[in-house]
């Protein structure tokens, strides 16, 4: 049972009543409390059993607020904290820690947490940058409840990668069950003739469902579930061959922001290999999006307000090599947005010099046109872009990495994720060493696989795989069941044993124990 605090959400407003108007919110919250398990003869318990449930109600937790943080927050917590141990020491009580993490400042400044909930929406691939998040965490007297988390950015209406990223979000927290101890995906549901939020987990209308595909994965990690987890450690052996991580085109763009570029120059192996021209080869670039007009300077300039404006050199792809170019804001809120990896005119990587009102620089990723994701943690720049100012951009795009310059000092730099991830557990019931692979890359993972200290171990096992051909690919109405987990009995386990693992796939492996 979450109840009102008093405050409003963080990211609605964070207006709080005054702190001397707080006790019939304490009030409330005690008298709901003593509804759902008080006795039949106490006031409201009285009143529940009269409506029909005599016997209480199993609550075993509520929380002070949602999506609040901060040490004033945490003062009013407090209060709510004693007052609900006094009359009801056997309730379990959650702080709210706002979202993206445990704010230590809000979690220092209170008396007692018996949970920390921590609320978390992340875009595609952060769990995979991320896999450490909870590891990190200094323990102390307190427990953890994801209470909302998703893969809801960069994934479409939820996509293949949106489940593979949440199937890694899922193993961190397994990882870490001493300090998280519950979770829970949010939104769970959707009506589909009504629809406020982009990413959910089951859509409906009034006659048909569907699960997405990590509805799929999510119910898979559950049932399987181990009691202990077991010491895994994953190697990731380099390819005799690496493939460039970044080839594709390149781009110009803006986001509410009048800005130009000129001087744009690839550079591979010390050769200039393209050099733009905007006055006598203007058919180089292709105008897709905002209103782009070739200046007496040989600059090019986007001039429409709006999200997206994008224009892109027309038949190029490079895989290693150095963009150079010169960008000037003219006006607007943000500063300038470089291409990158360009796979088509609505899929590609960018570089975001002045994000977030000209405050911030990230690598983002754009899917379907619209769909963007960060890919960086976003930095703050060191000084906000200035207007009618010409800027020396430069992006250096290595084989996994690229490194993004402004007037010669590094930015940022992104390094491709790992695509592999690995633990293992044990079922006390059957014995049954569990393994959950996985795969979040294009090509198939060629593992060995090494059992060390298990003894007894049996030659078949259960495998169980979610997989499919495409990361972008998704479930539907009319396809409800295109991706789901698929279960086979296995070979050849043991103690040091081989296995091909696809392309964009989840999987569980039951090994058998005599």
């Amino acid at each position: 049972y979450v109840f009102n605090a008093g405050v409003s959400c963080d990211f609605r407003s964070g207006t709080f009543i005054k702190d001397e108007d707080l006790e019939p919110y304490i009030q409330n919250a005690l008298d709901a409390i003593d509804y759902a398990i008080g006795p039949a003869t106490s006031k409201w318990g009285k009143l529940r059993a009269s409506n029909g449930h005599p016997k209480p109600y199993p609550l075993r937790y509520v929380e002070v607020g949602n999506e609040q943080e901060g040490p004033r927050y945490a003062a009013r917590y407090n209060r709510f904290y004693s007052a609900i141990k006094k009359k009801f020491p056997a309730i379990e009580i959650m702080a709210s820690m706002g979202i993206g993490n445990v704010n230590k400042r809000t979690l220092d400044s209170m008396k007692q947490v018996d949970y920390a909930d921590e609320h978390a929406y992340k875009a595609a691939y952060w769990a995979m940058n991320n896999y450490d998040h909870f590891d990190k965490y200094k323990r102390g007297n307190w427990k953890m409840y994801v209470g909302e988390y998703a893969t809801n950015n960069g994934v479409g209406s939820g996509n293949m990668i949106a489940a593979l990223s949440d199937a890694v979000y899922i193993m961190g927290m397994e990882r870490n069950s001493d300090l998280v101890k519950m979770s829970s995906y949010a939104p769970l549901l959707v009506n589909t003739n009504d629809v406020d939020w982009p990413v959910n987990l089951v859509n409906f209308d009034a006659s048909k469902s569907f699960g997405r595909i990590s509805y799929y994965a999510i119910k898979m990690m559950n049932d399987h579930r181990a009691d202990v987890n077991l010491a895994t450690t994953t190697t990731i052996l380099p390819p005799a061959v690496k493939k460039p991580a970044f080839t594709g085109g390149i781009g110009l763009a803006t986001w509410d922001t009048k800005t130009e570029y000129k001087d744009v120059e690839v550079i591979q192996n010390g050769q200039v290999v393209y050099k733009s021209d905007f006055i006598n080869r203007p058919g180089d670039w292709q105008l897709l999006r905002g209103k782009w007009n070739v200046t007496s300077d040989s600059s090019l300039a986007q001039t429409a307000e709006g999200a997206q404006q994008f224009a892109s050199l027309v038949n190029s792809k490079f895989e290693t090599y150095t963009l150079k170019l010169k960008g000037r804001k003219i006006d607007g809120y943000n500063a300038f947005i470089i291409p990158f990896a360009v796979k088509d005119t609505n899929n590609f990587l960018r570089a975001h010099i002045g994000s977030w009102i000209n405050q911030n620089t990230v690598f983002e990723r754009v899917s379907n046109g619209y769909d963007v994701a960060d890919i960086s943690v976003s930095k703050k720049l060191p000084a906000k872009i200035e207007q009618g100012r010409w800027y020396d951009i430069r992006l250096e795009v290595g084989i996994d990495s690229v490194k993004c310059f402004l007037d010669d000092v590094l930015l940022m730099t992104y390094t491709e994720p790992a695509k592999v991830f690995c633990i293992a557990g044990r079922d006390e019931a059957s014995g049954d060493v569990i393994l959950k692979i996985v795969n979040a890359a294009a090509e198939p993972a060629e593992t060995t696989i090494q059992l060390n200290n298990l003894p007894g171990i049996k030659t078949t096992g259960e495998l169980v795989t979610l997989s499919s051909k495409t990361g972008e690919e998704e479930n539907s109405y009319d396809r409800p069941t295109k991706t789901i987990p698929v279960t086979e009995l296995v070979d050849g386990i043991n103690k040091d044993f081989k296995r091909v693992f696809p392309p964009f796939s989840i999987s569980v492996l039951r090994v058998k124990t005599k």
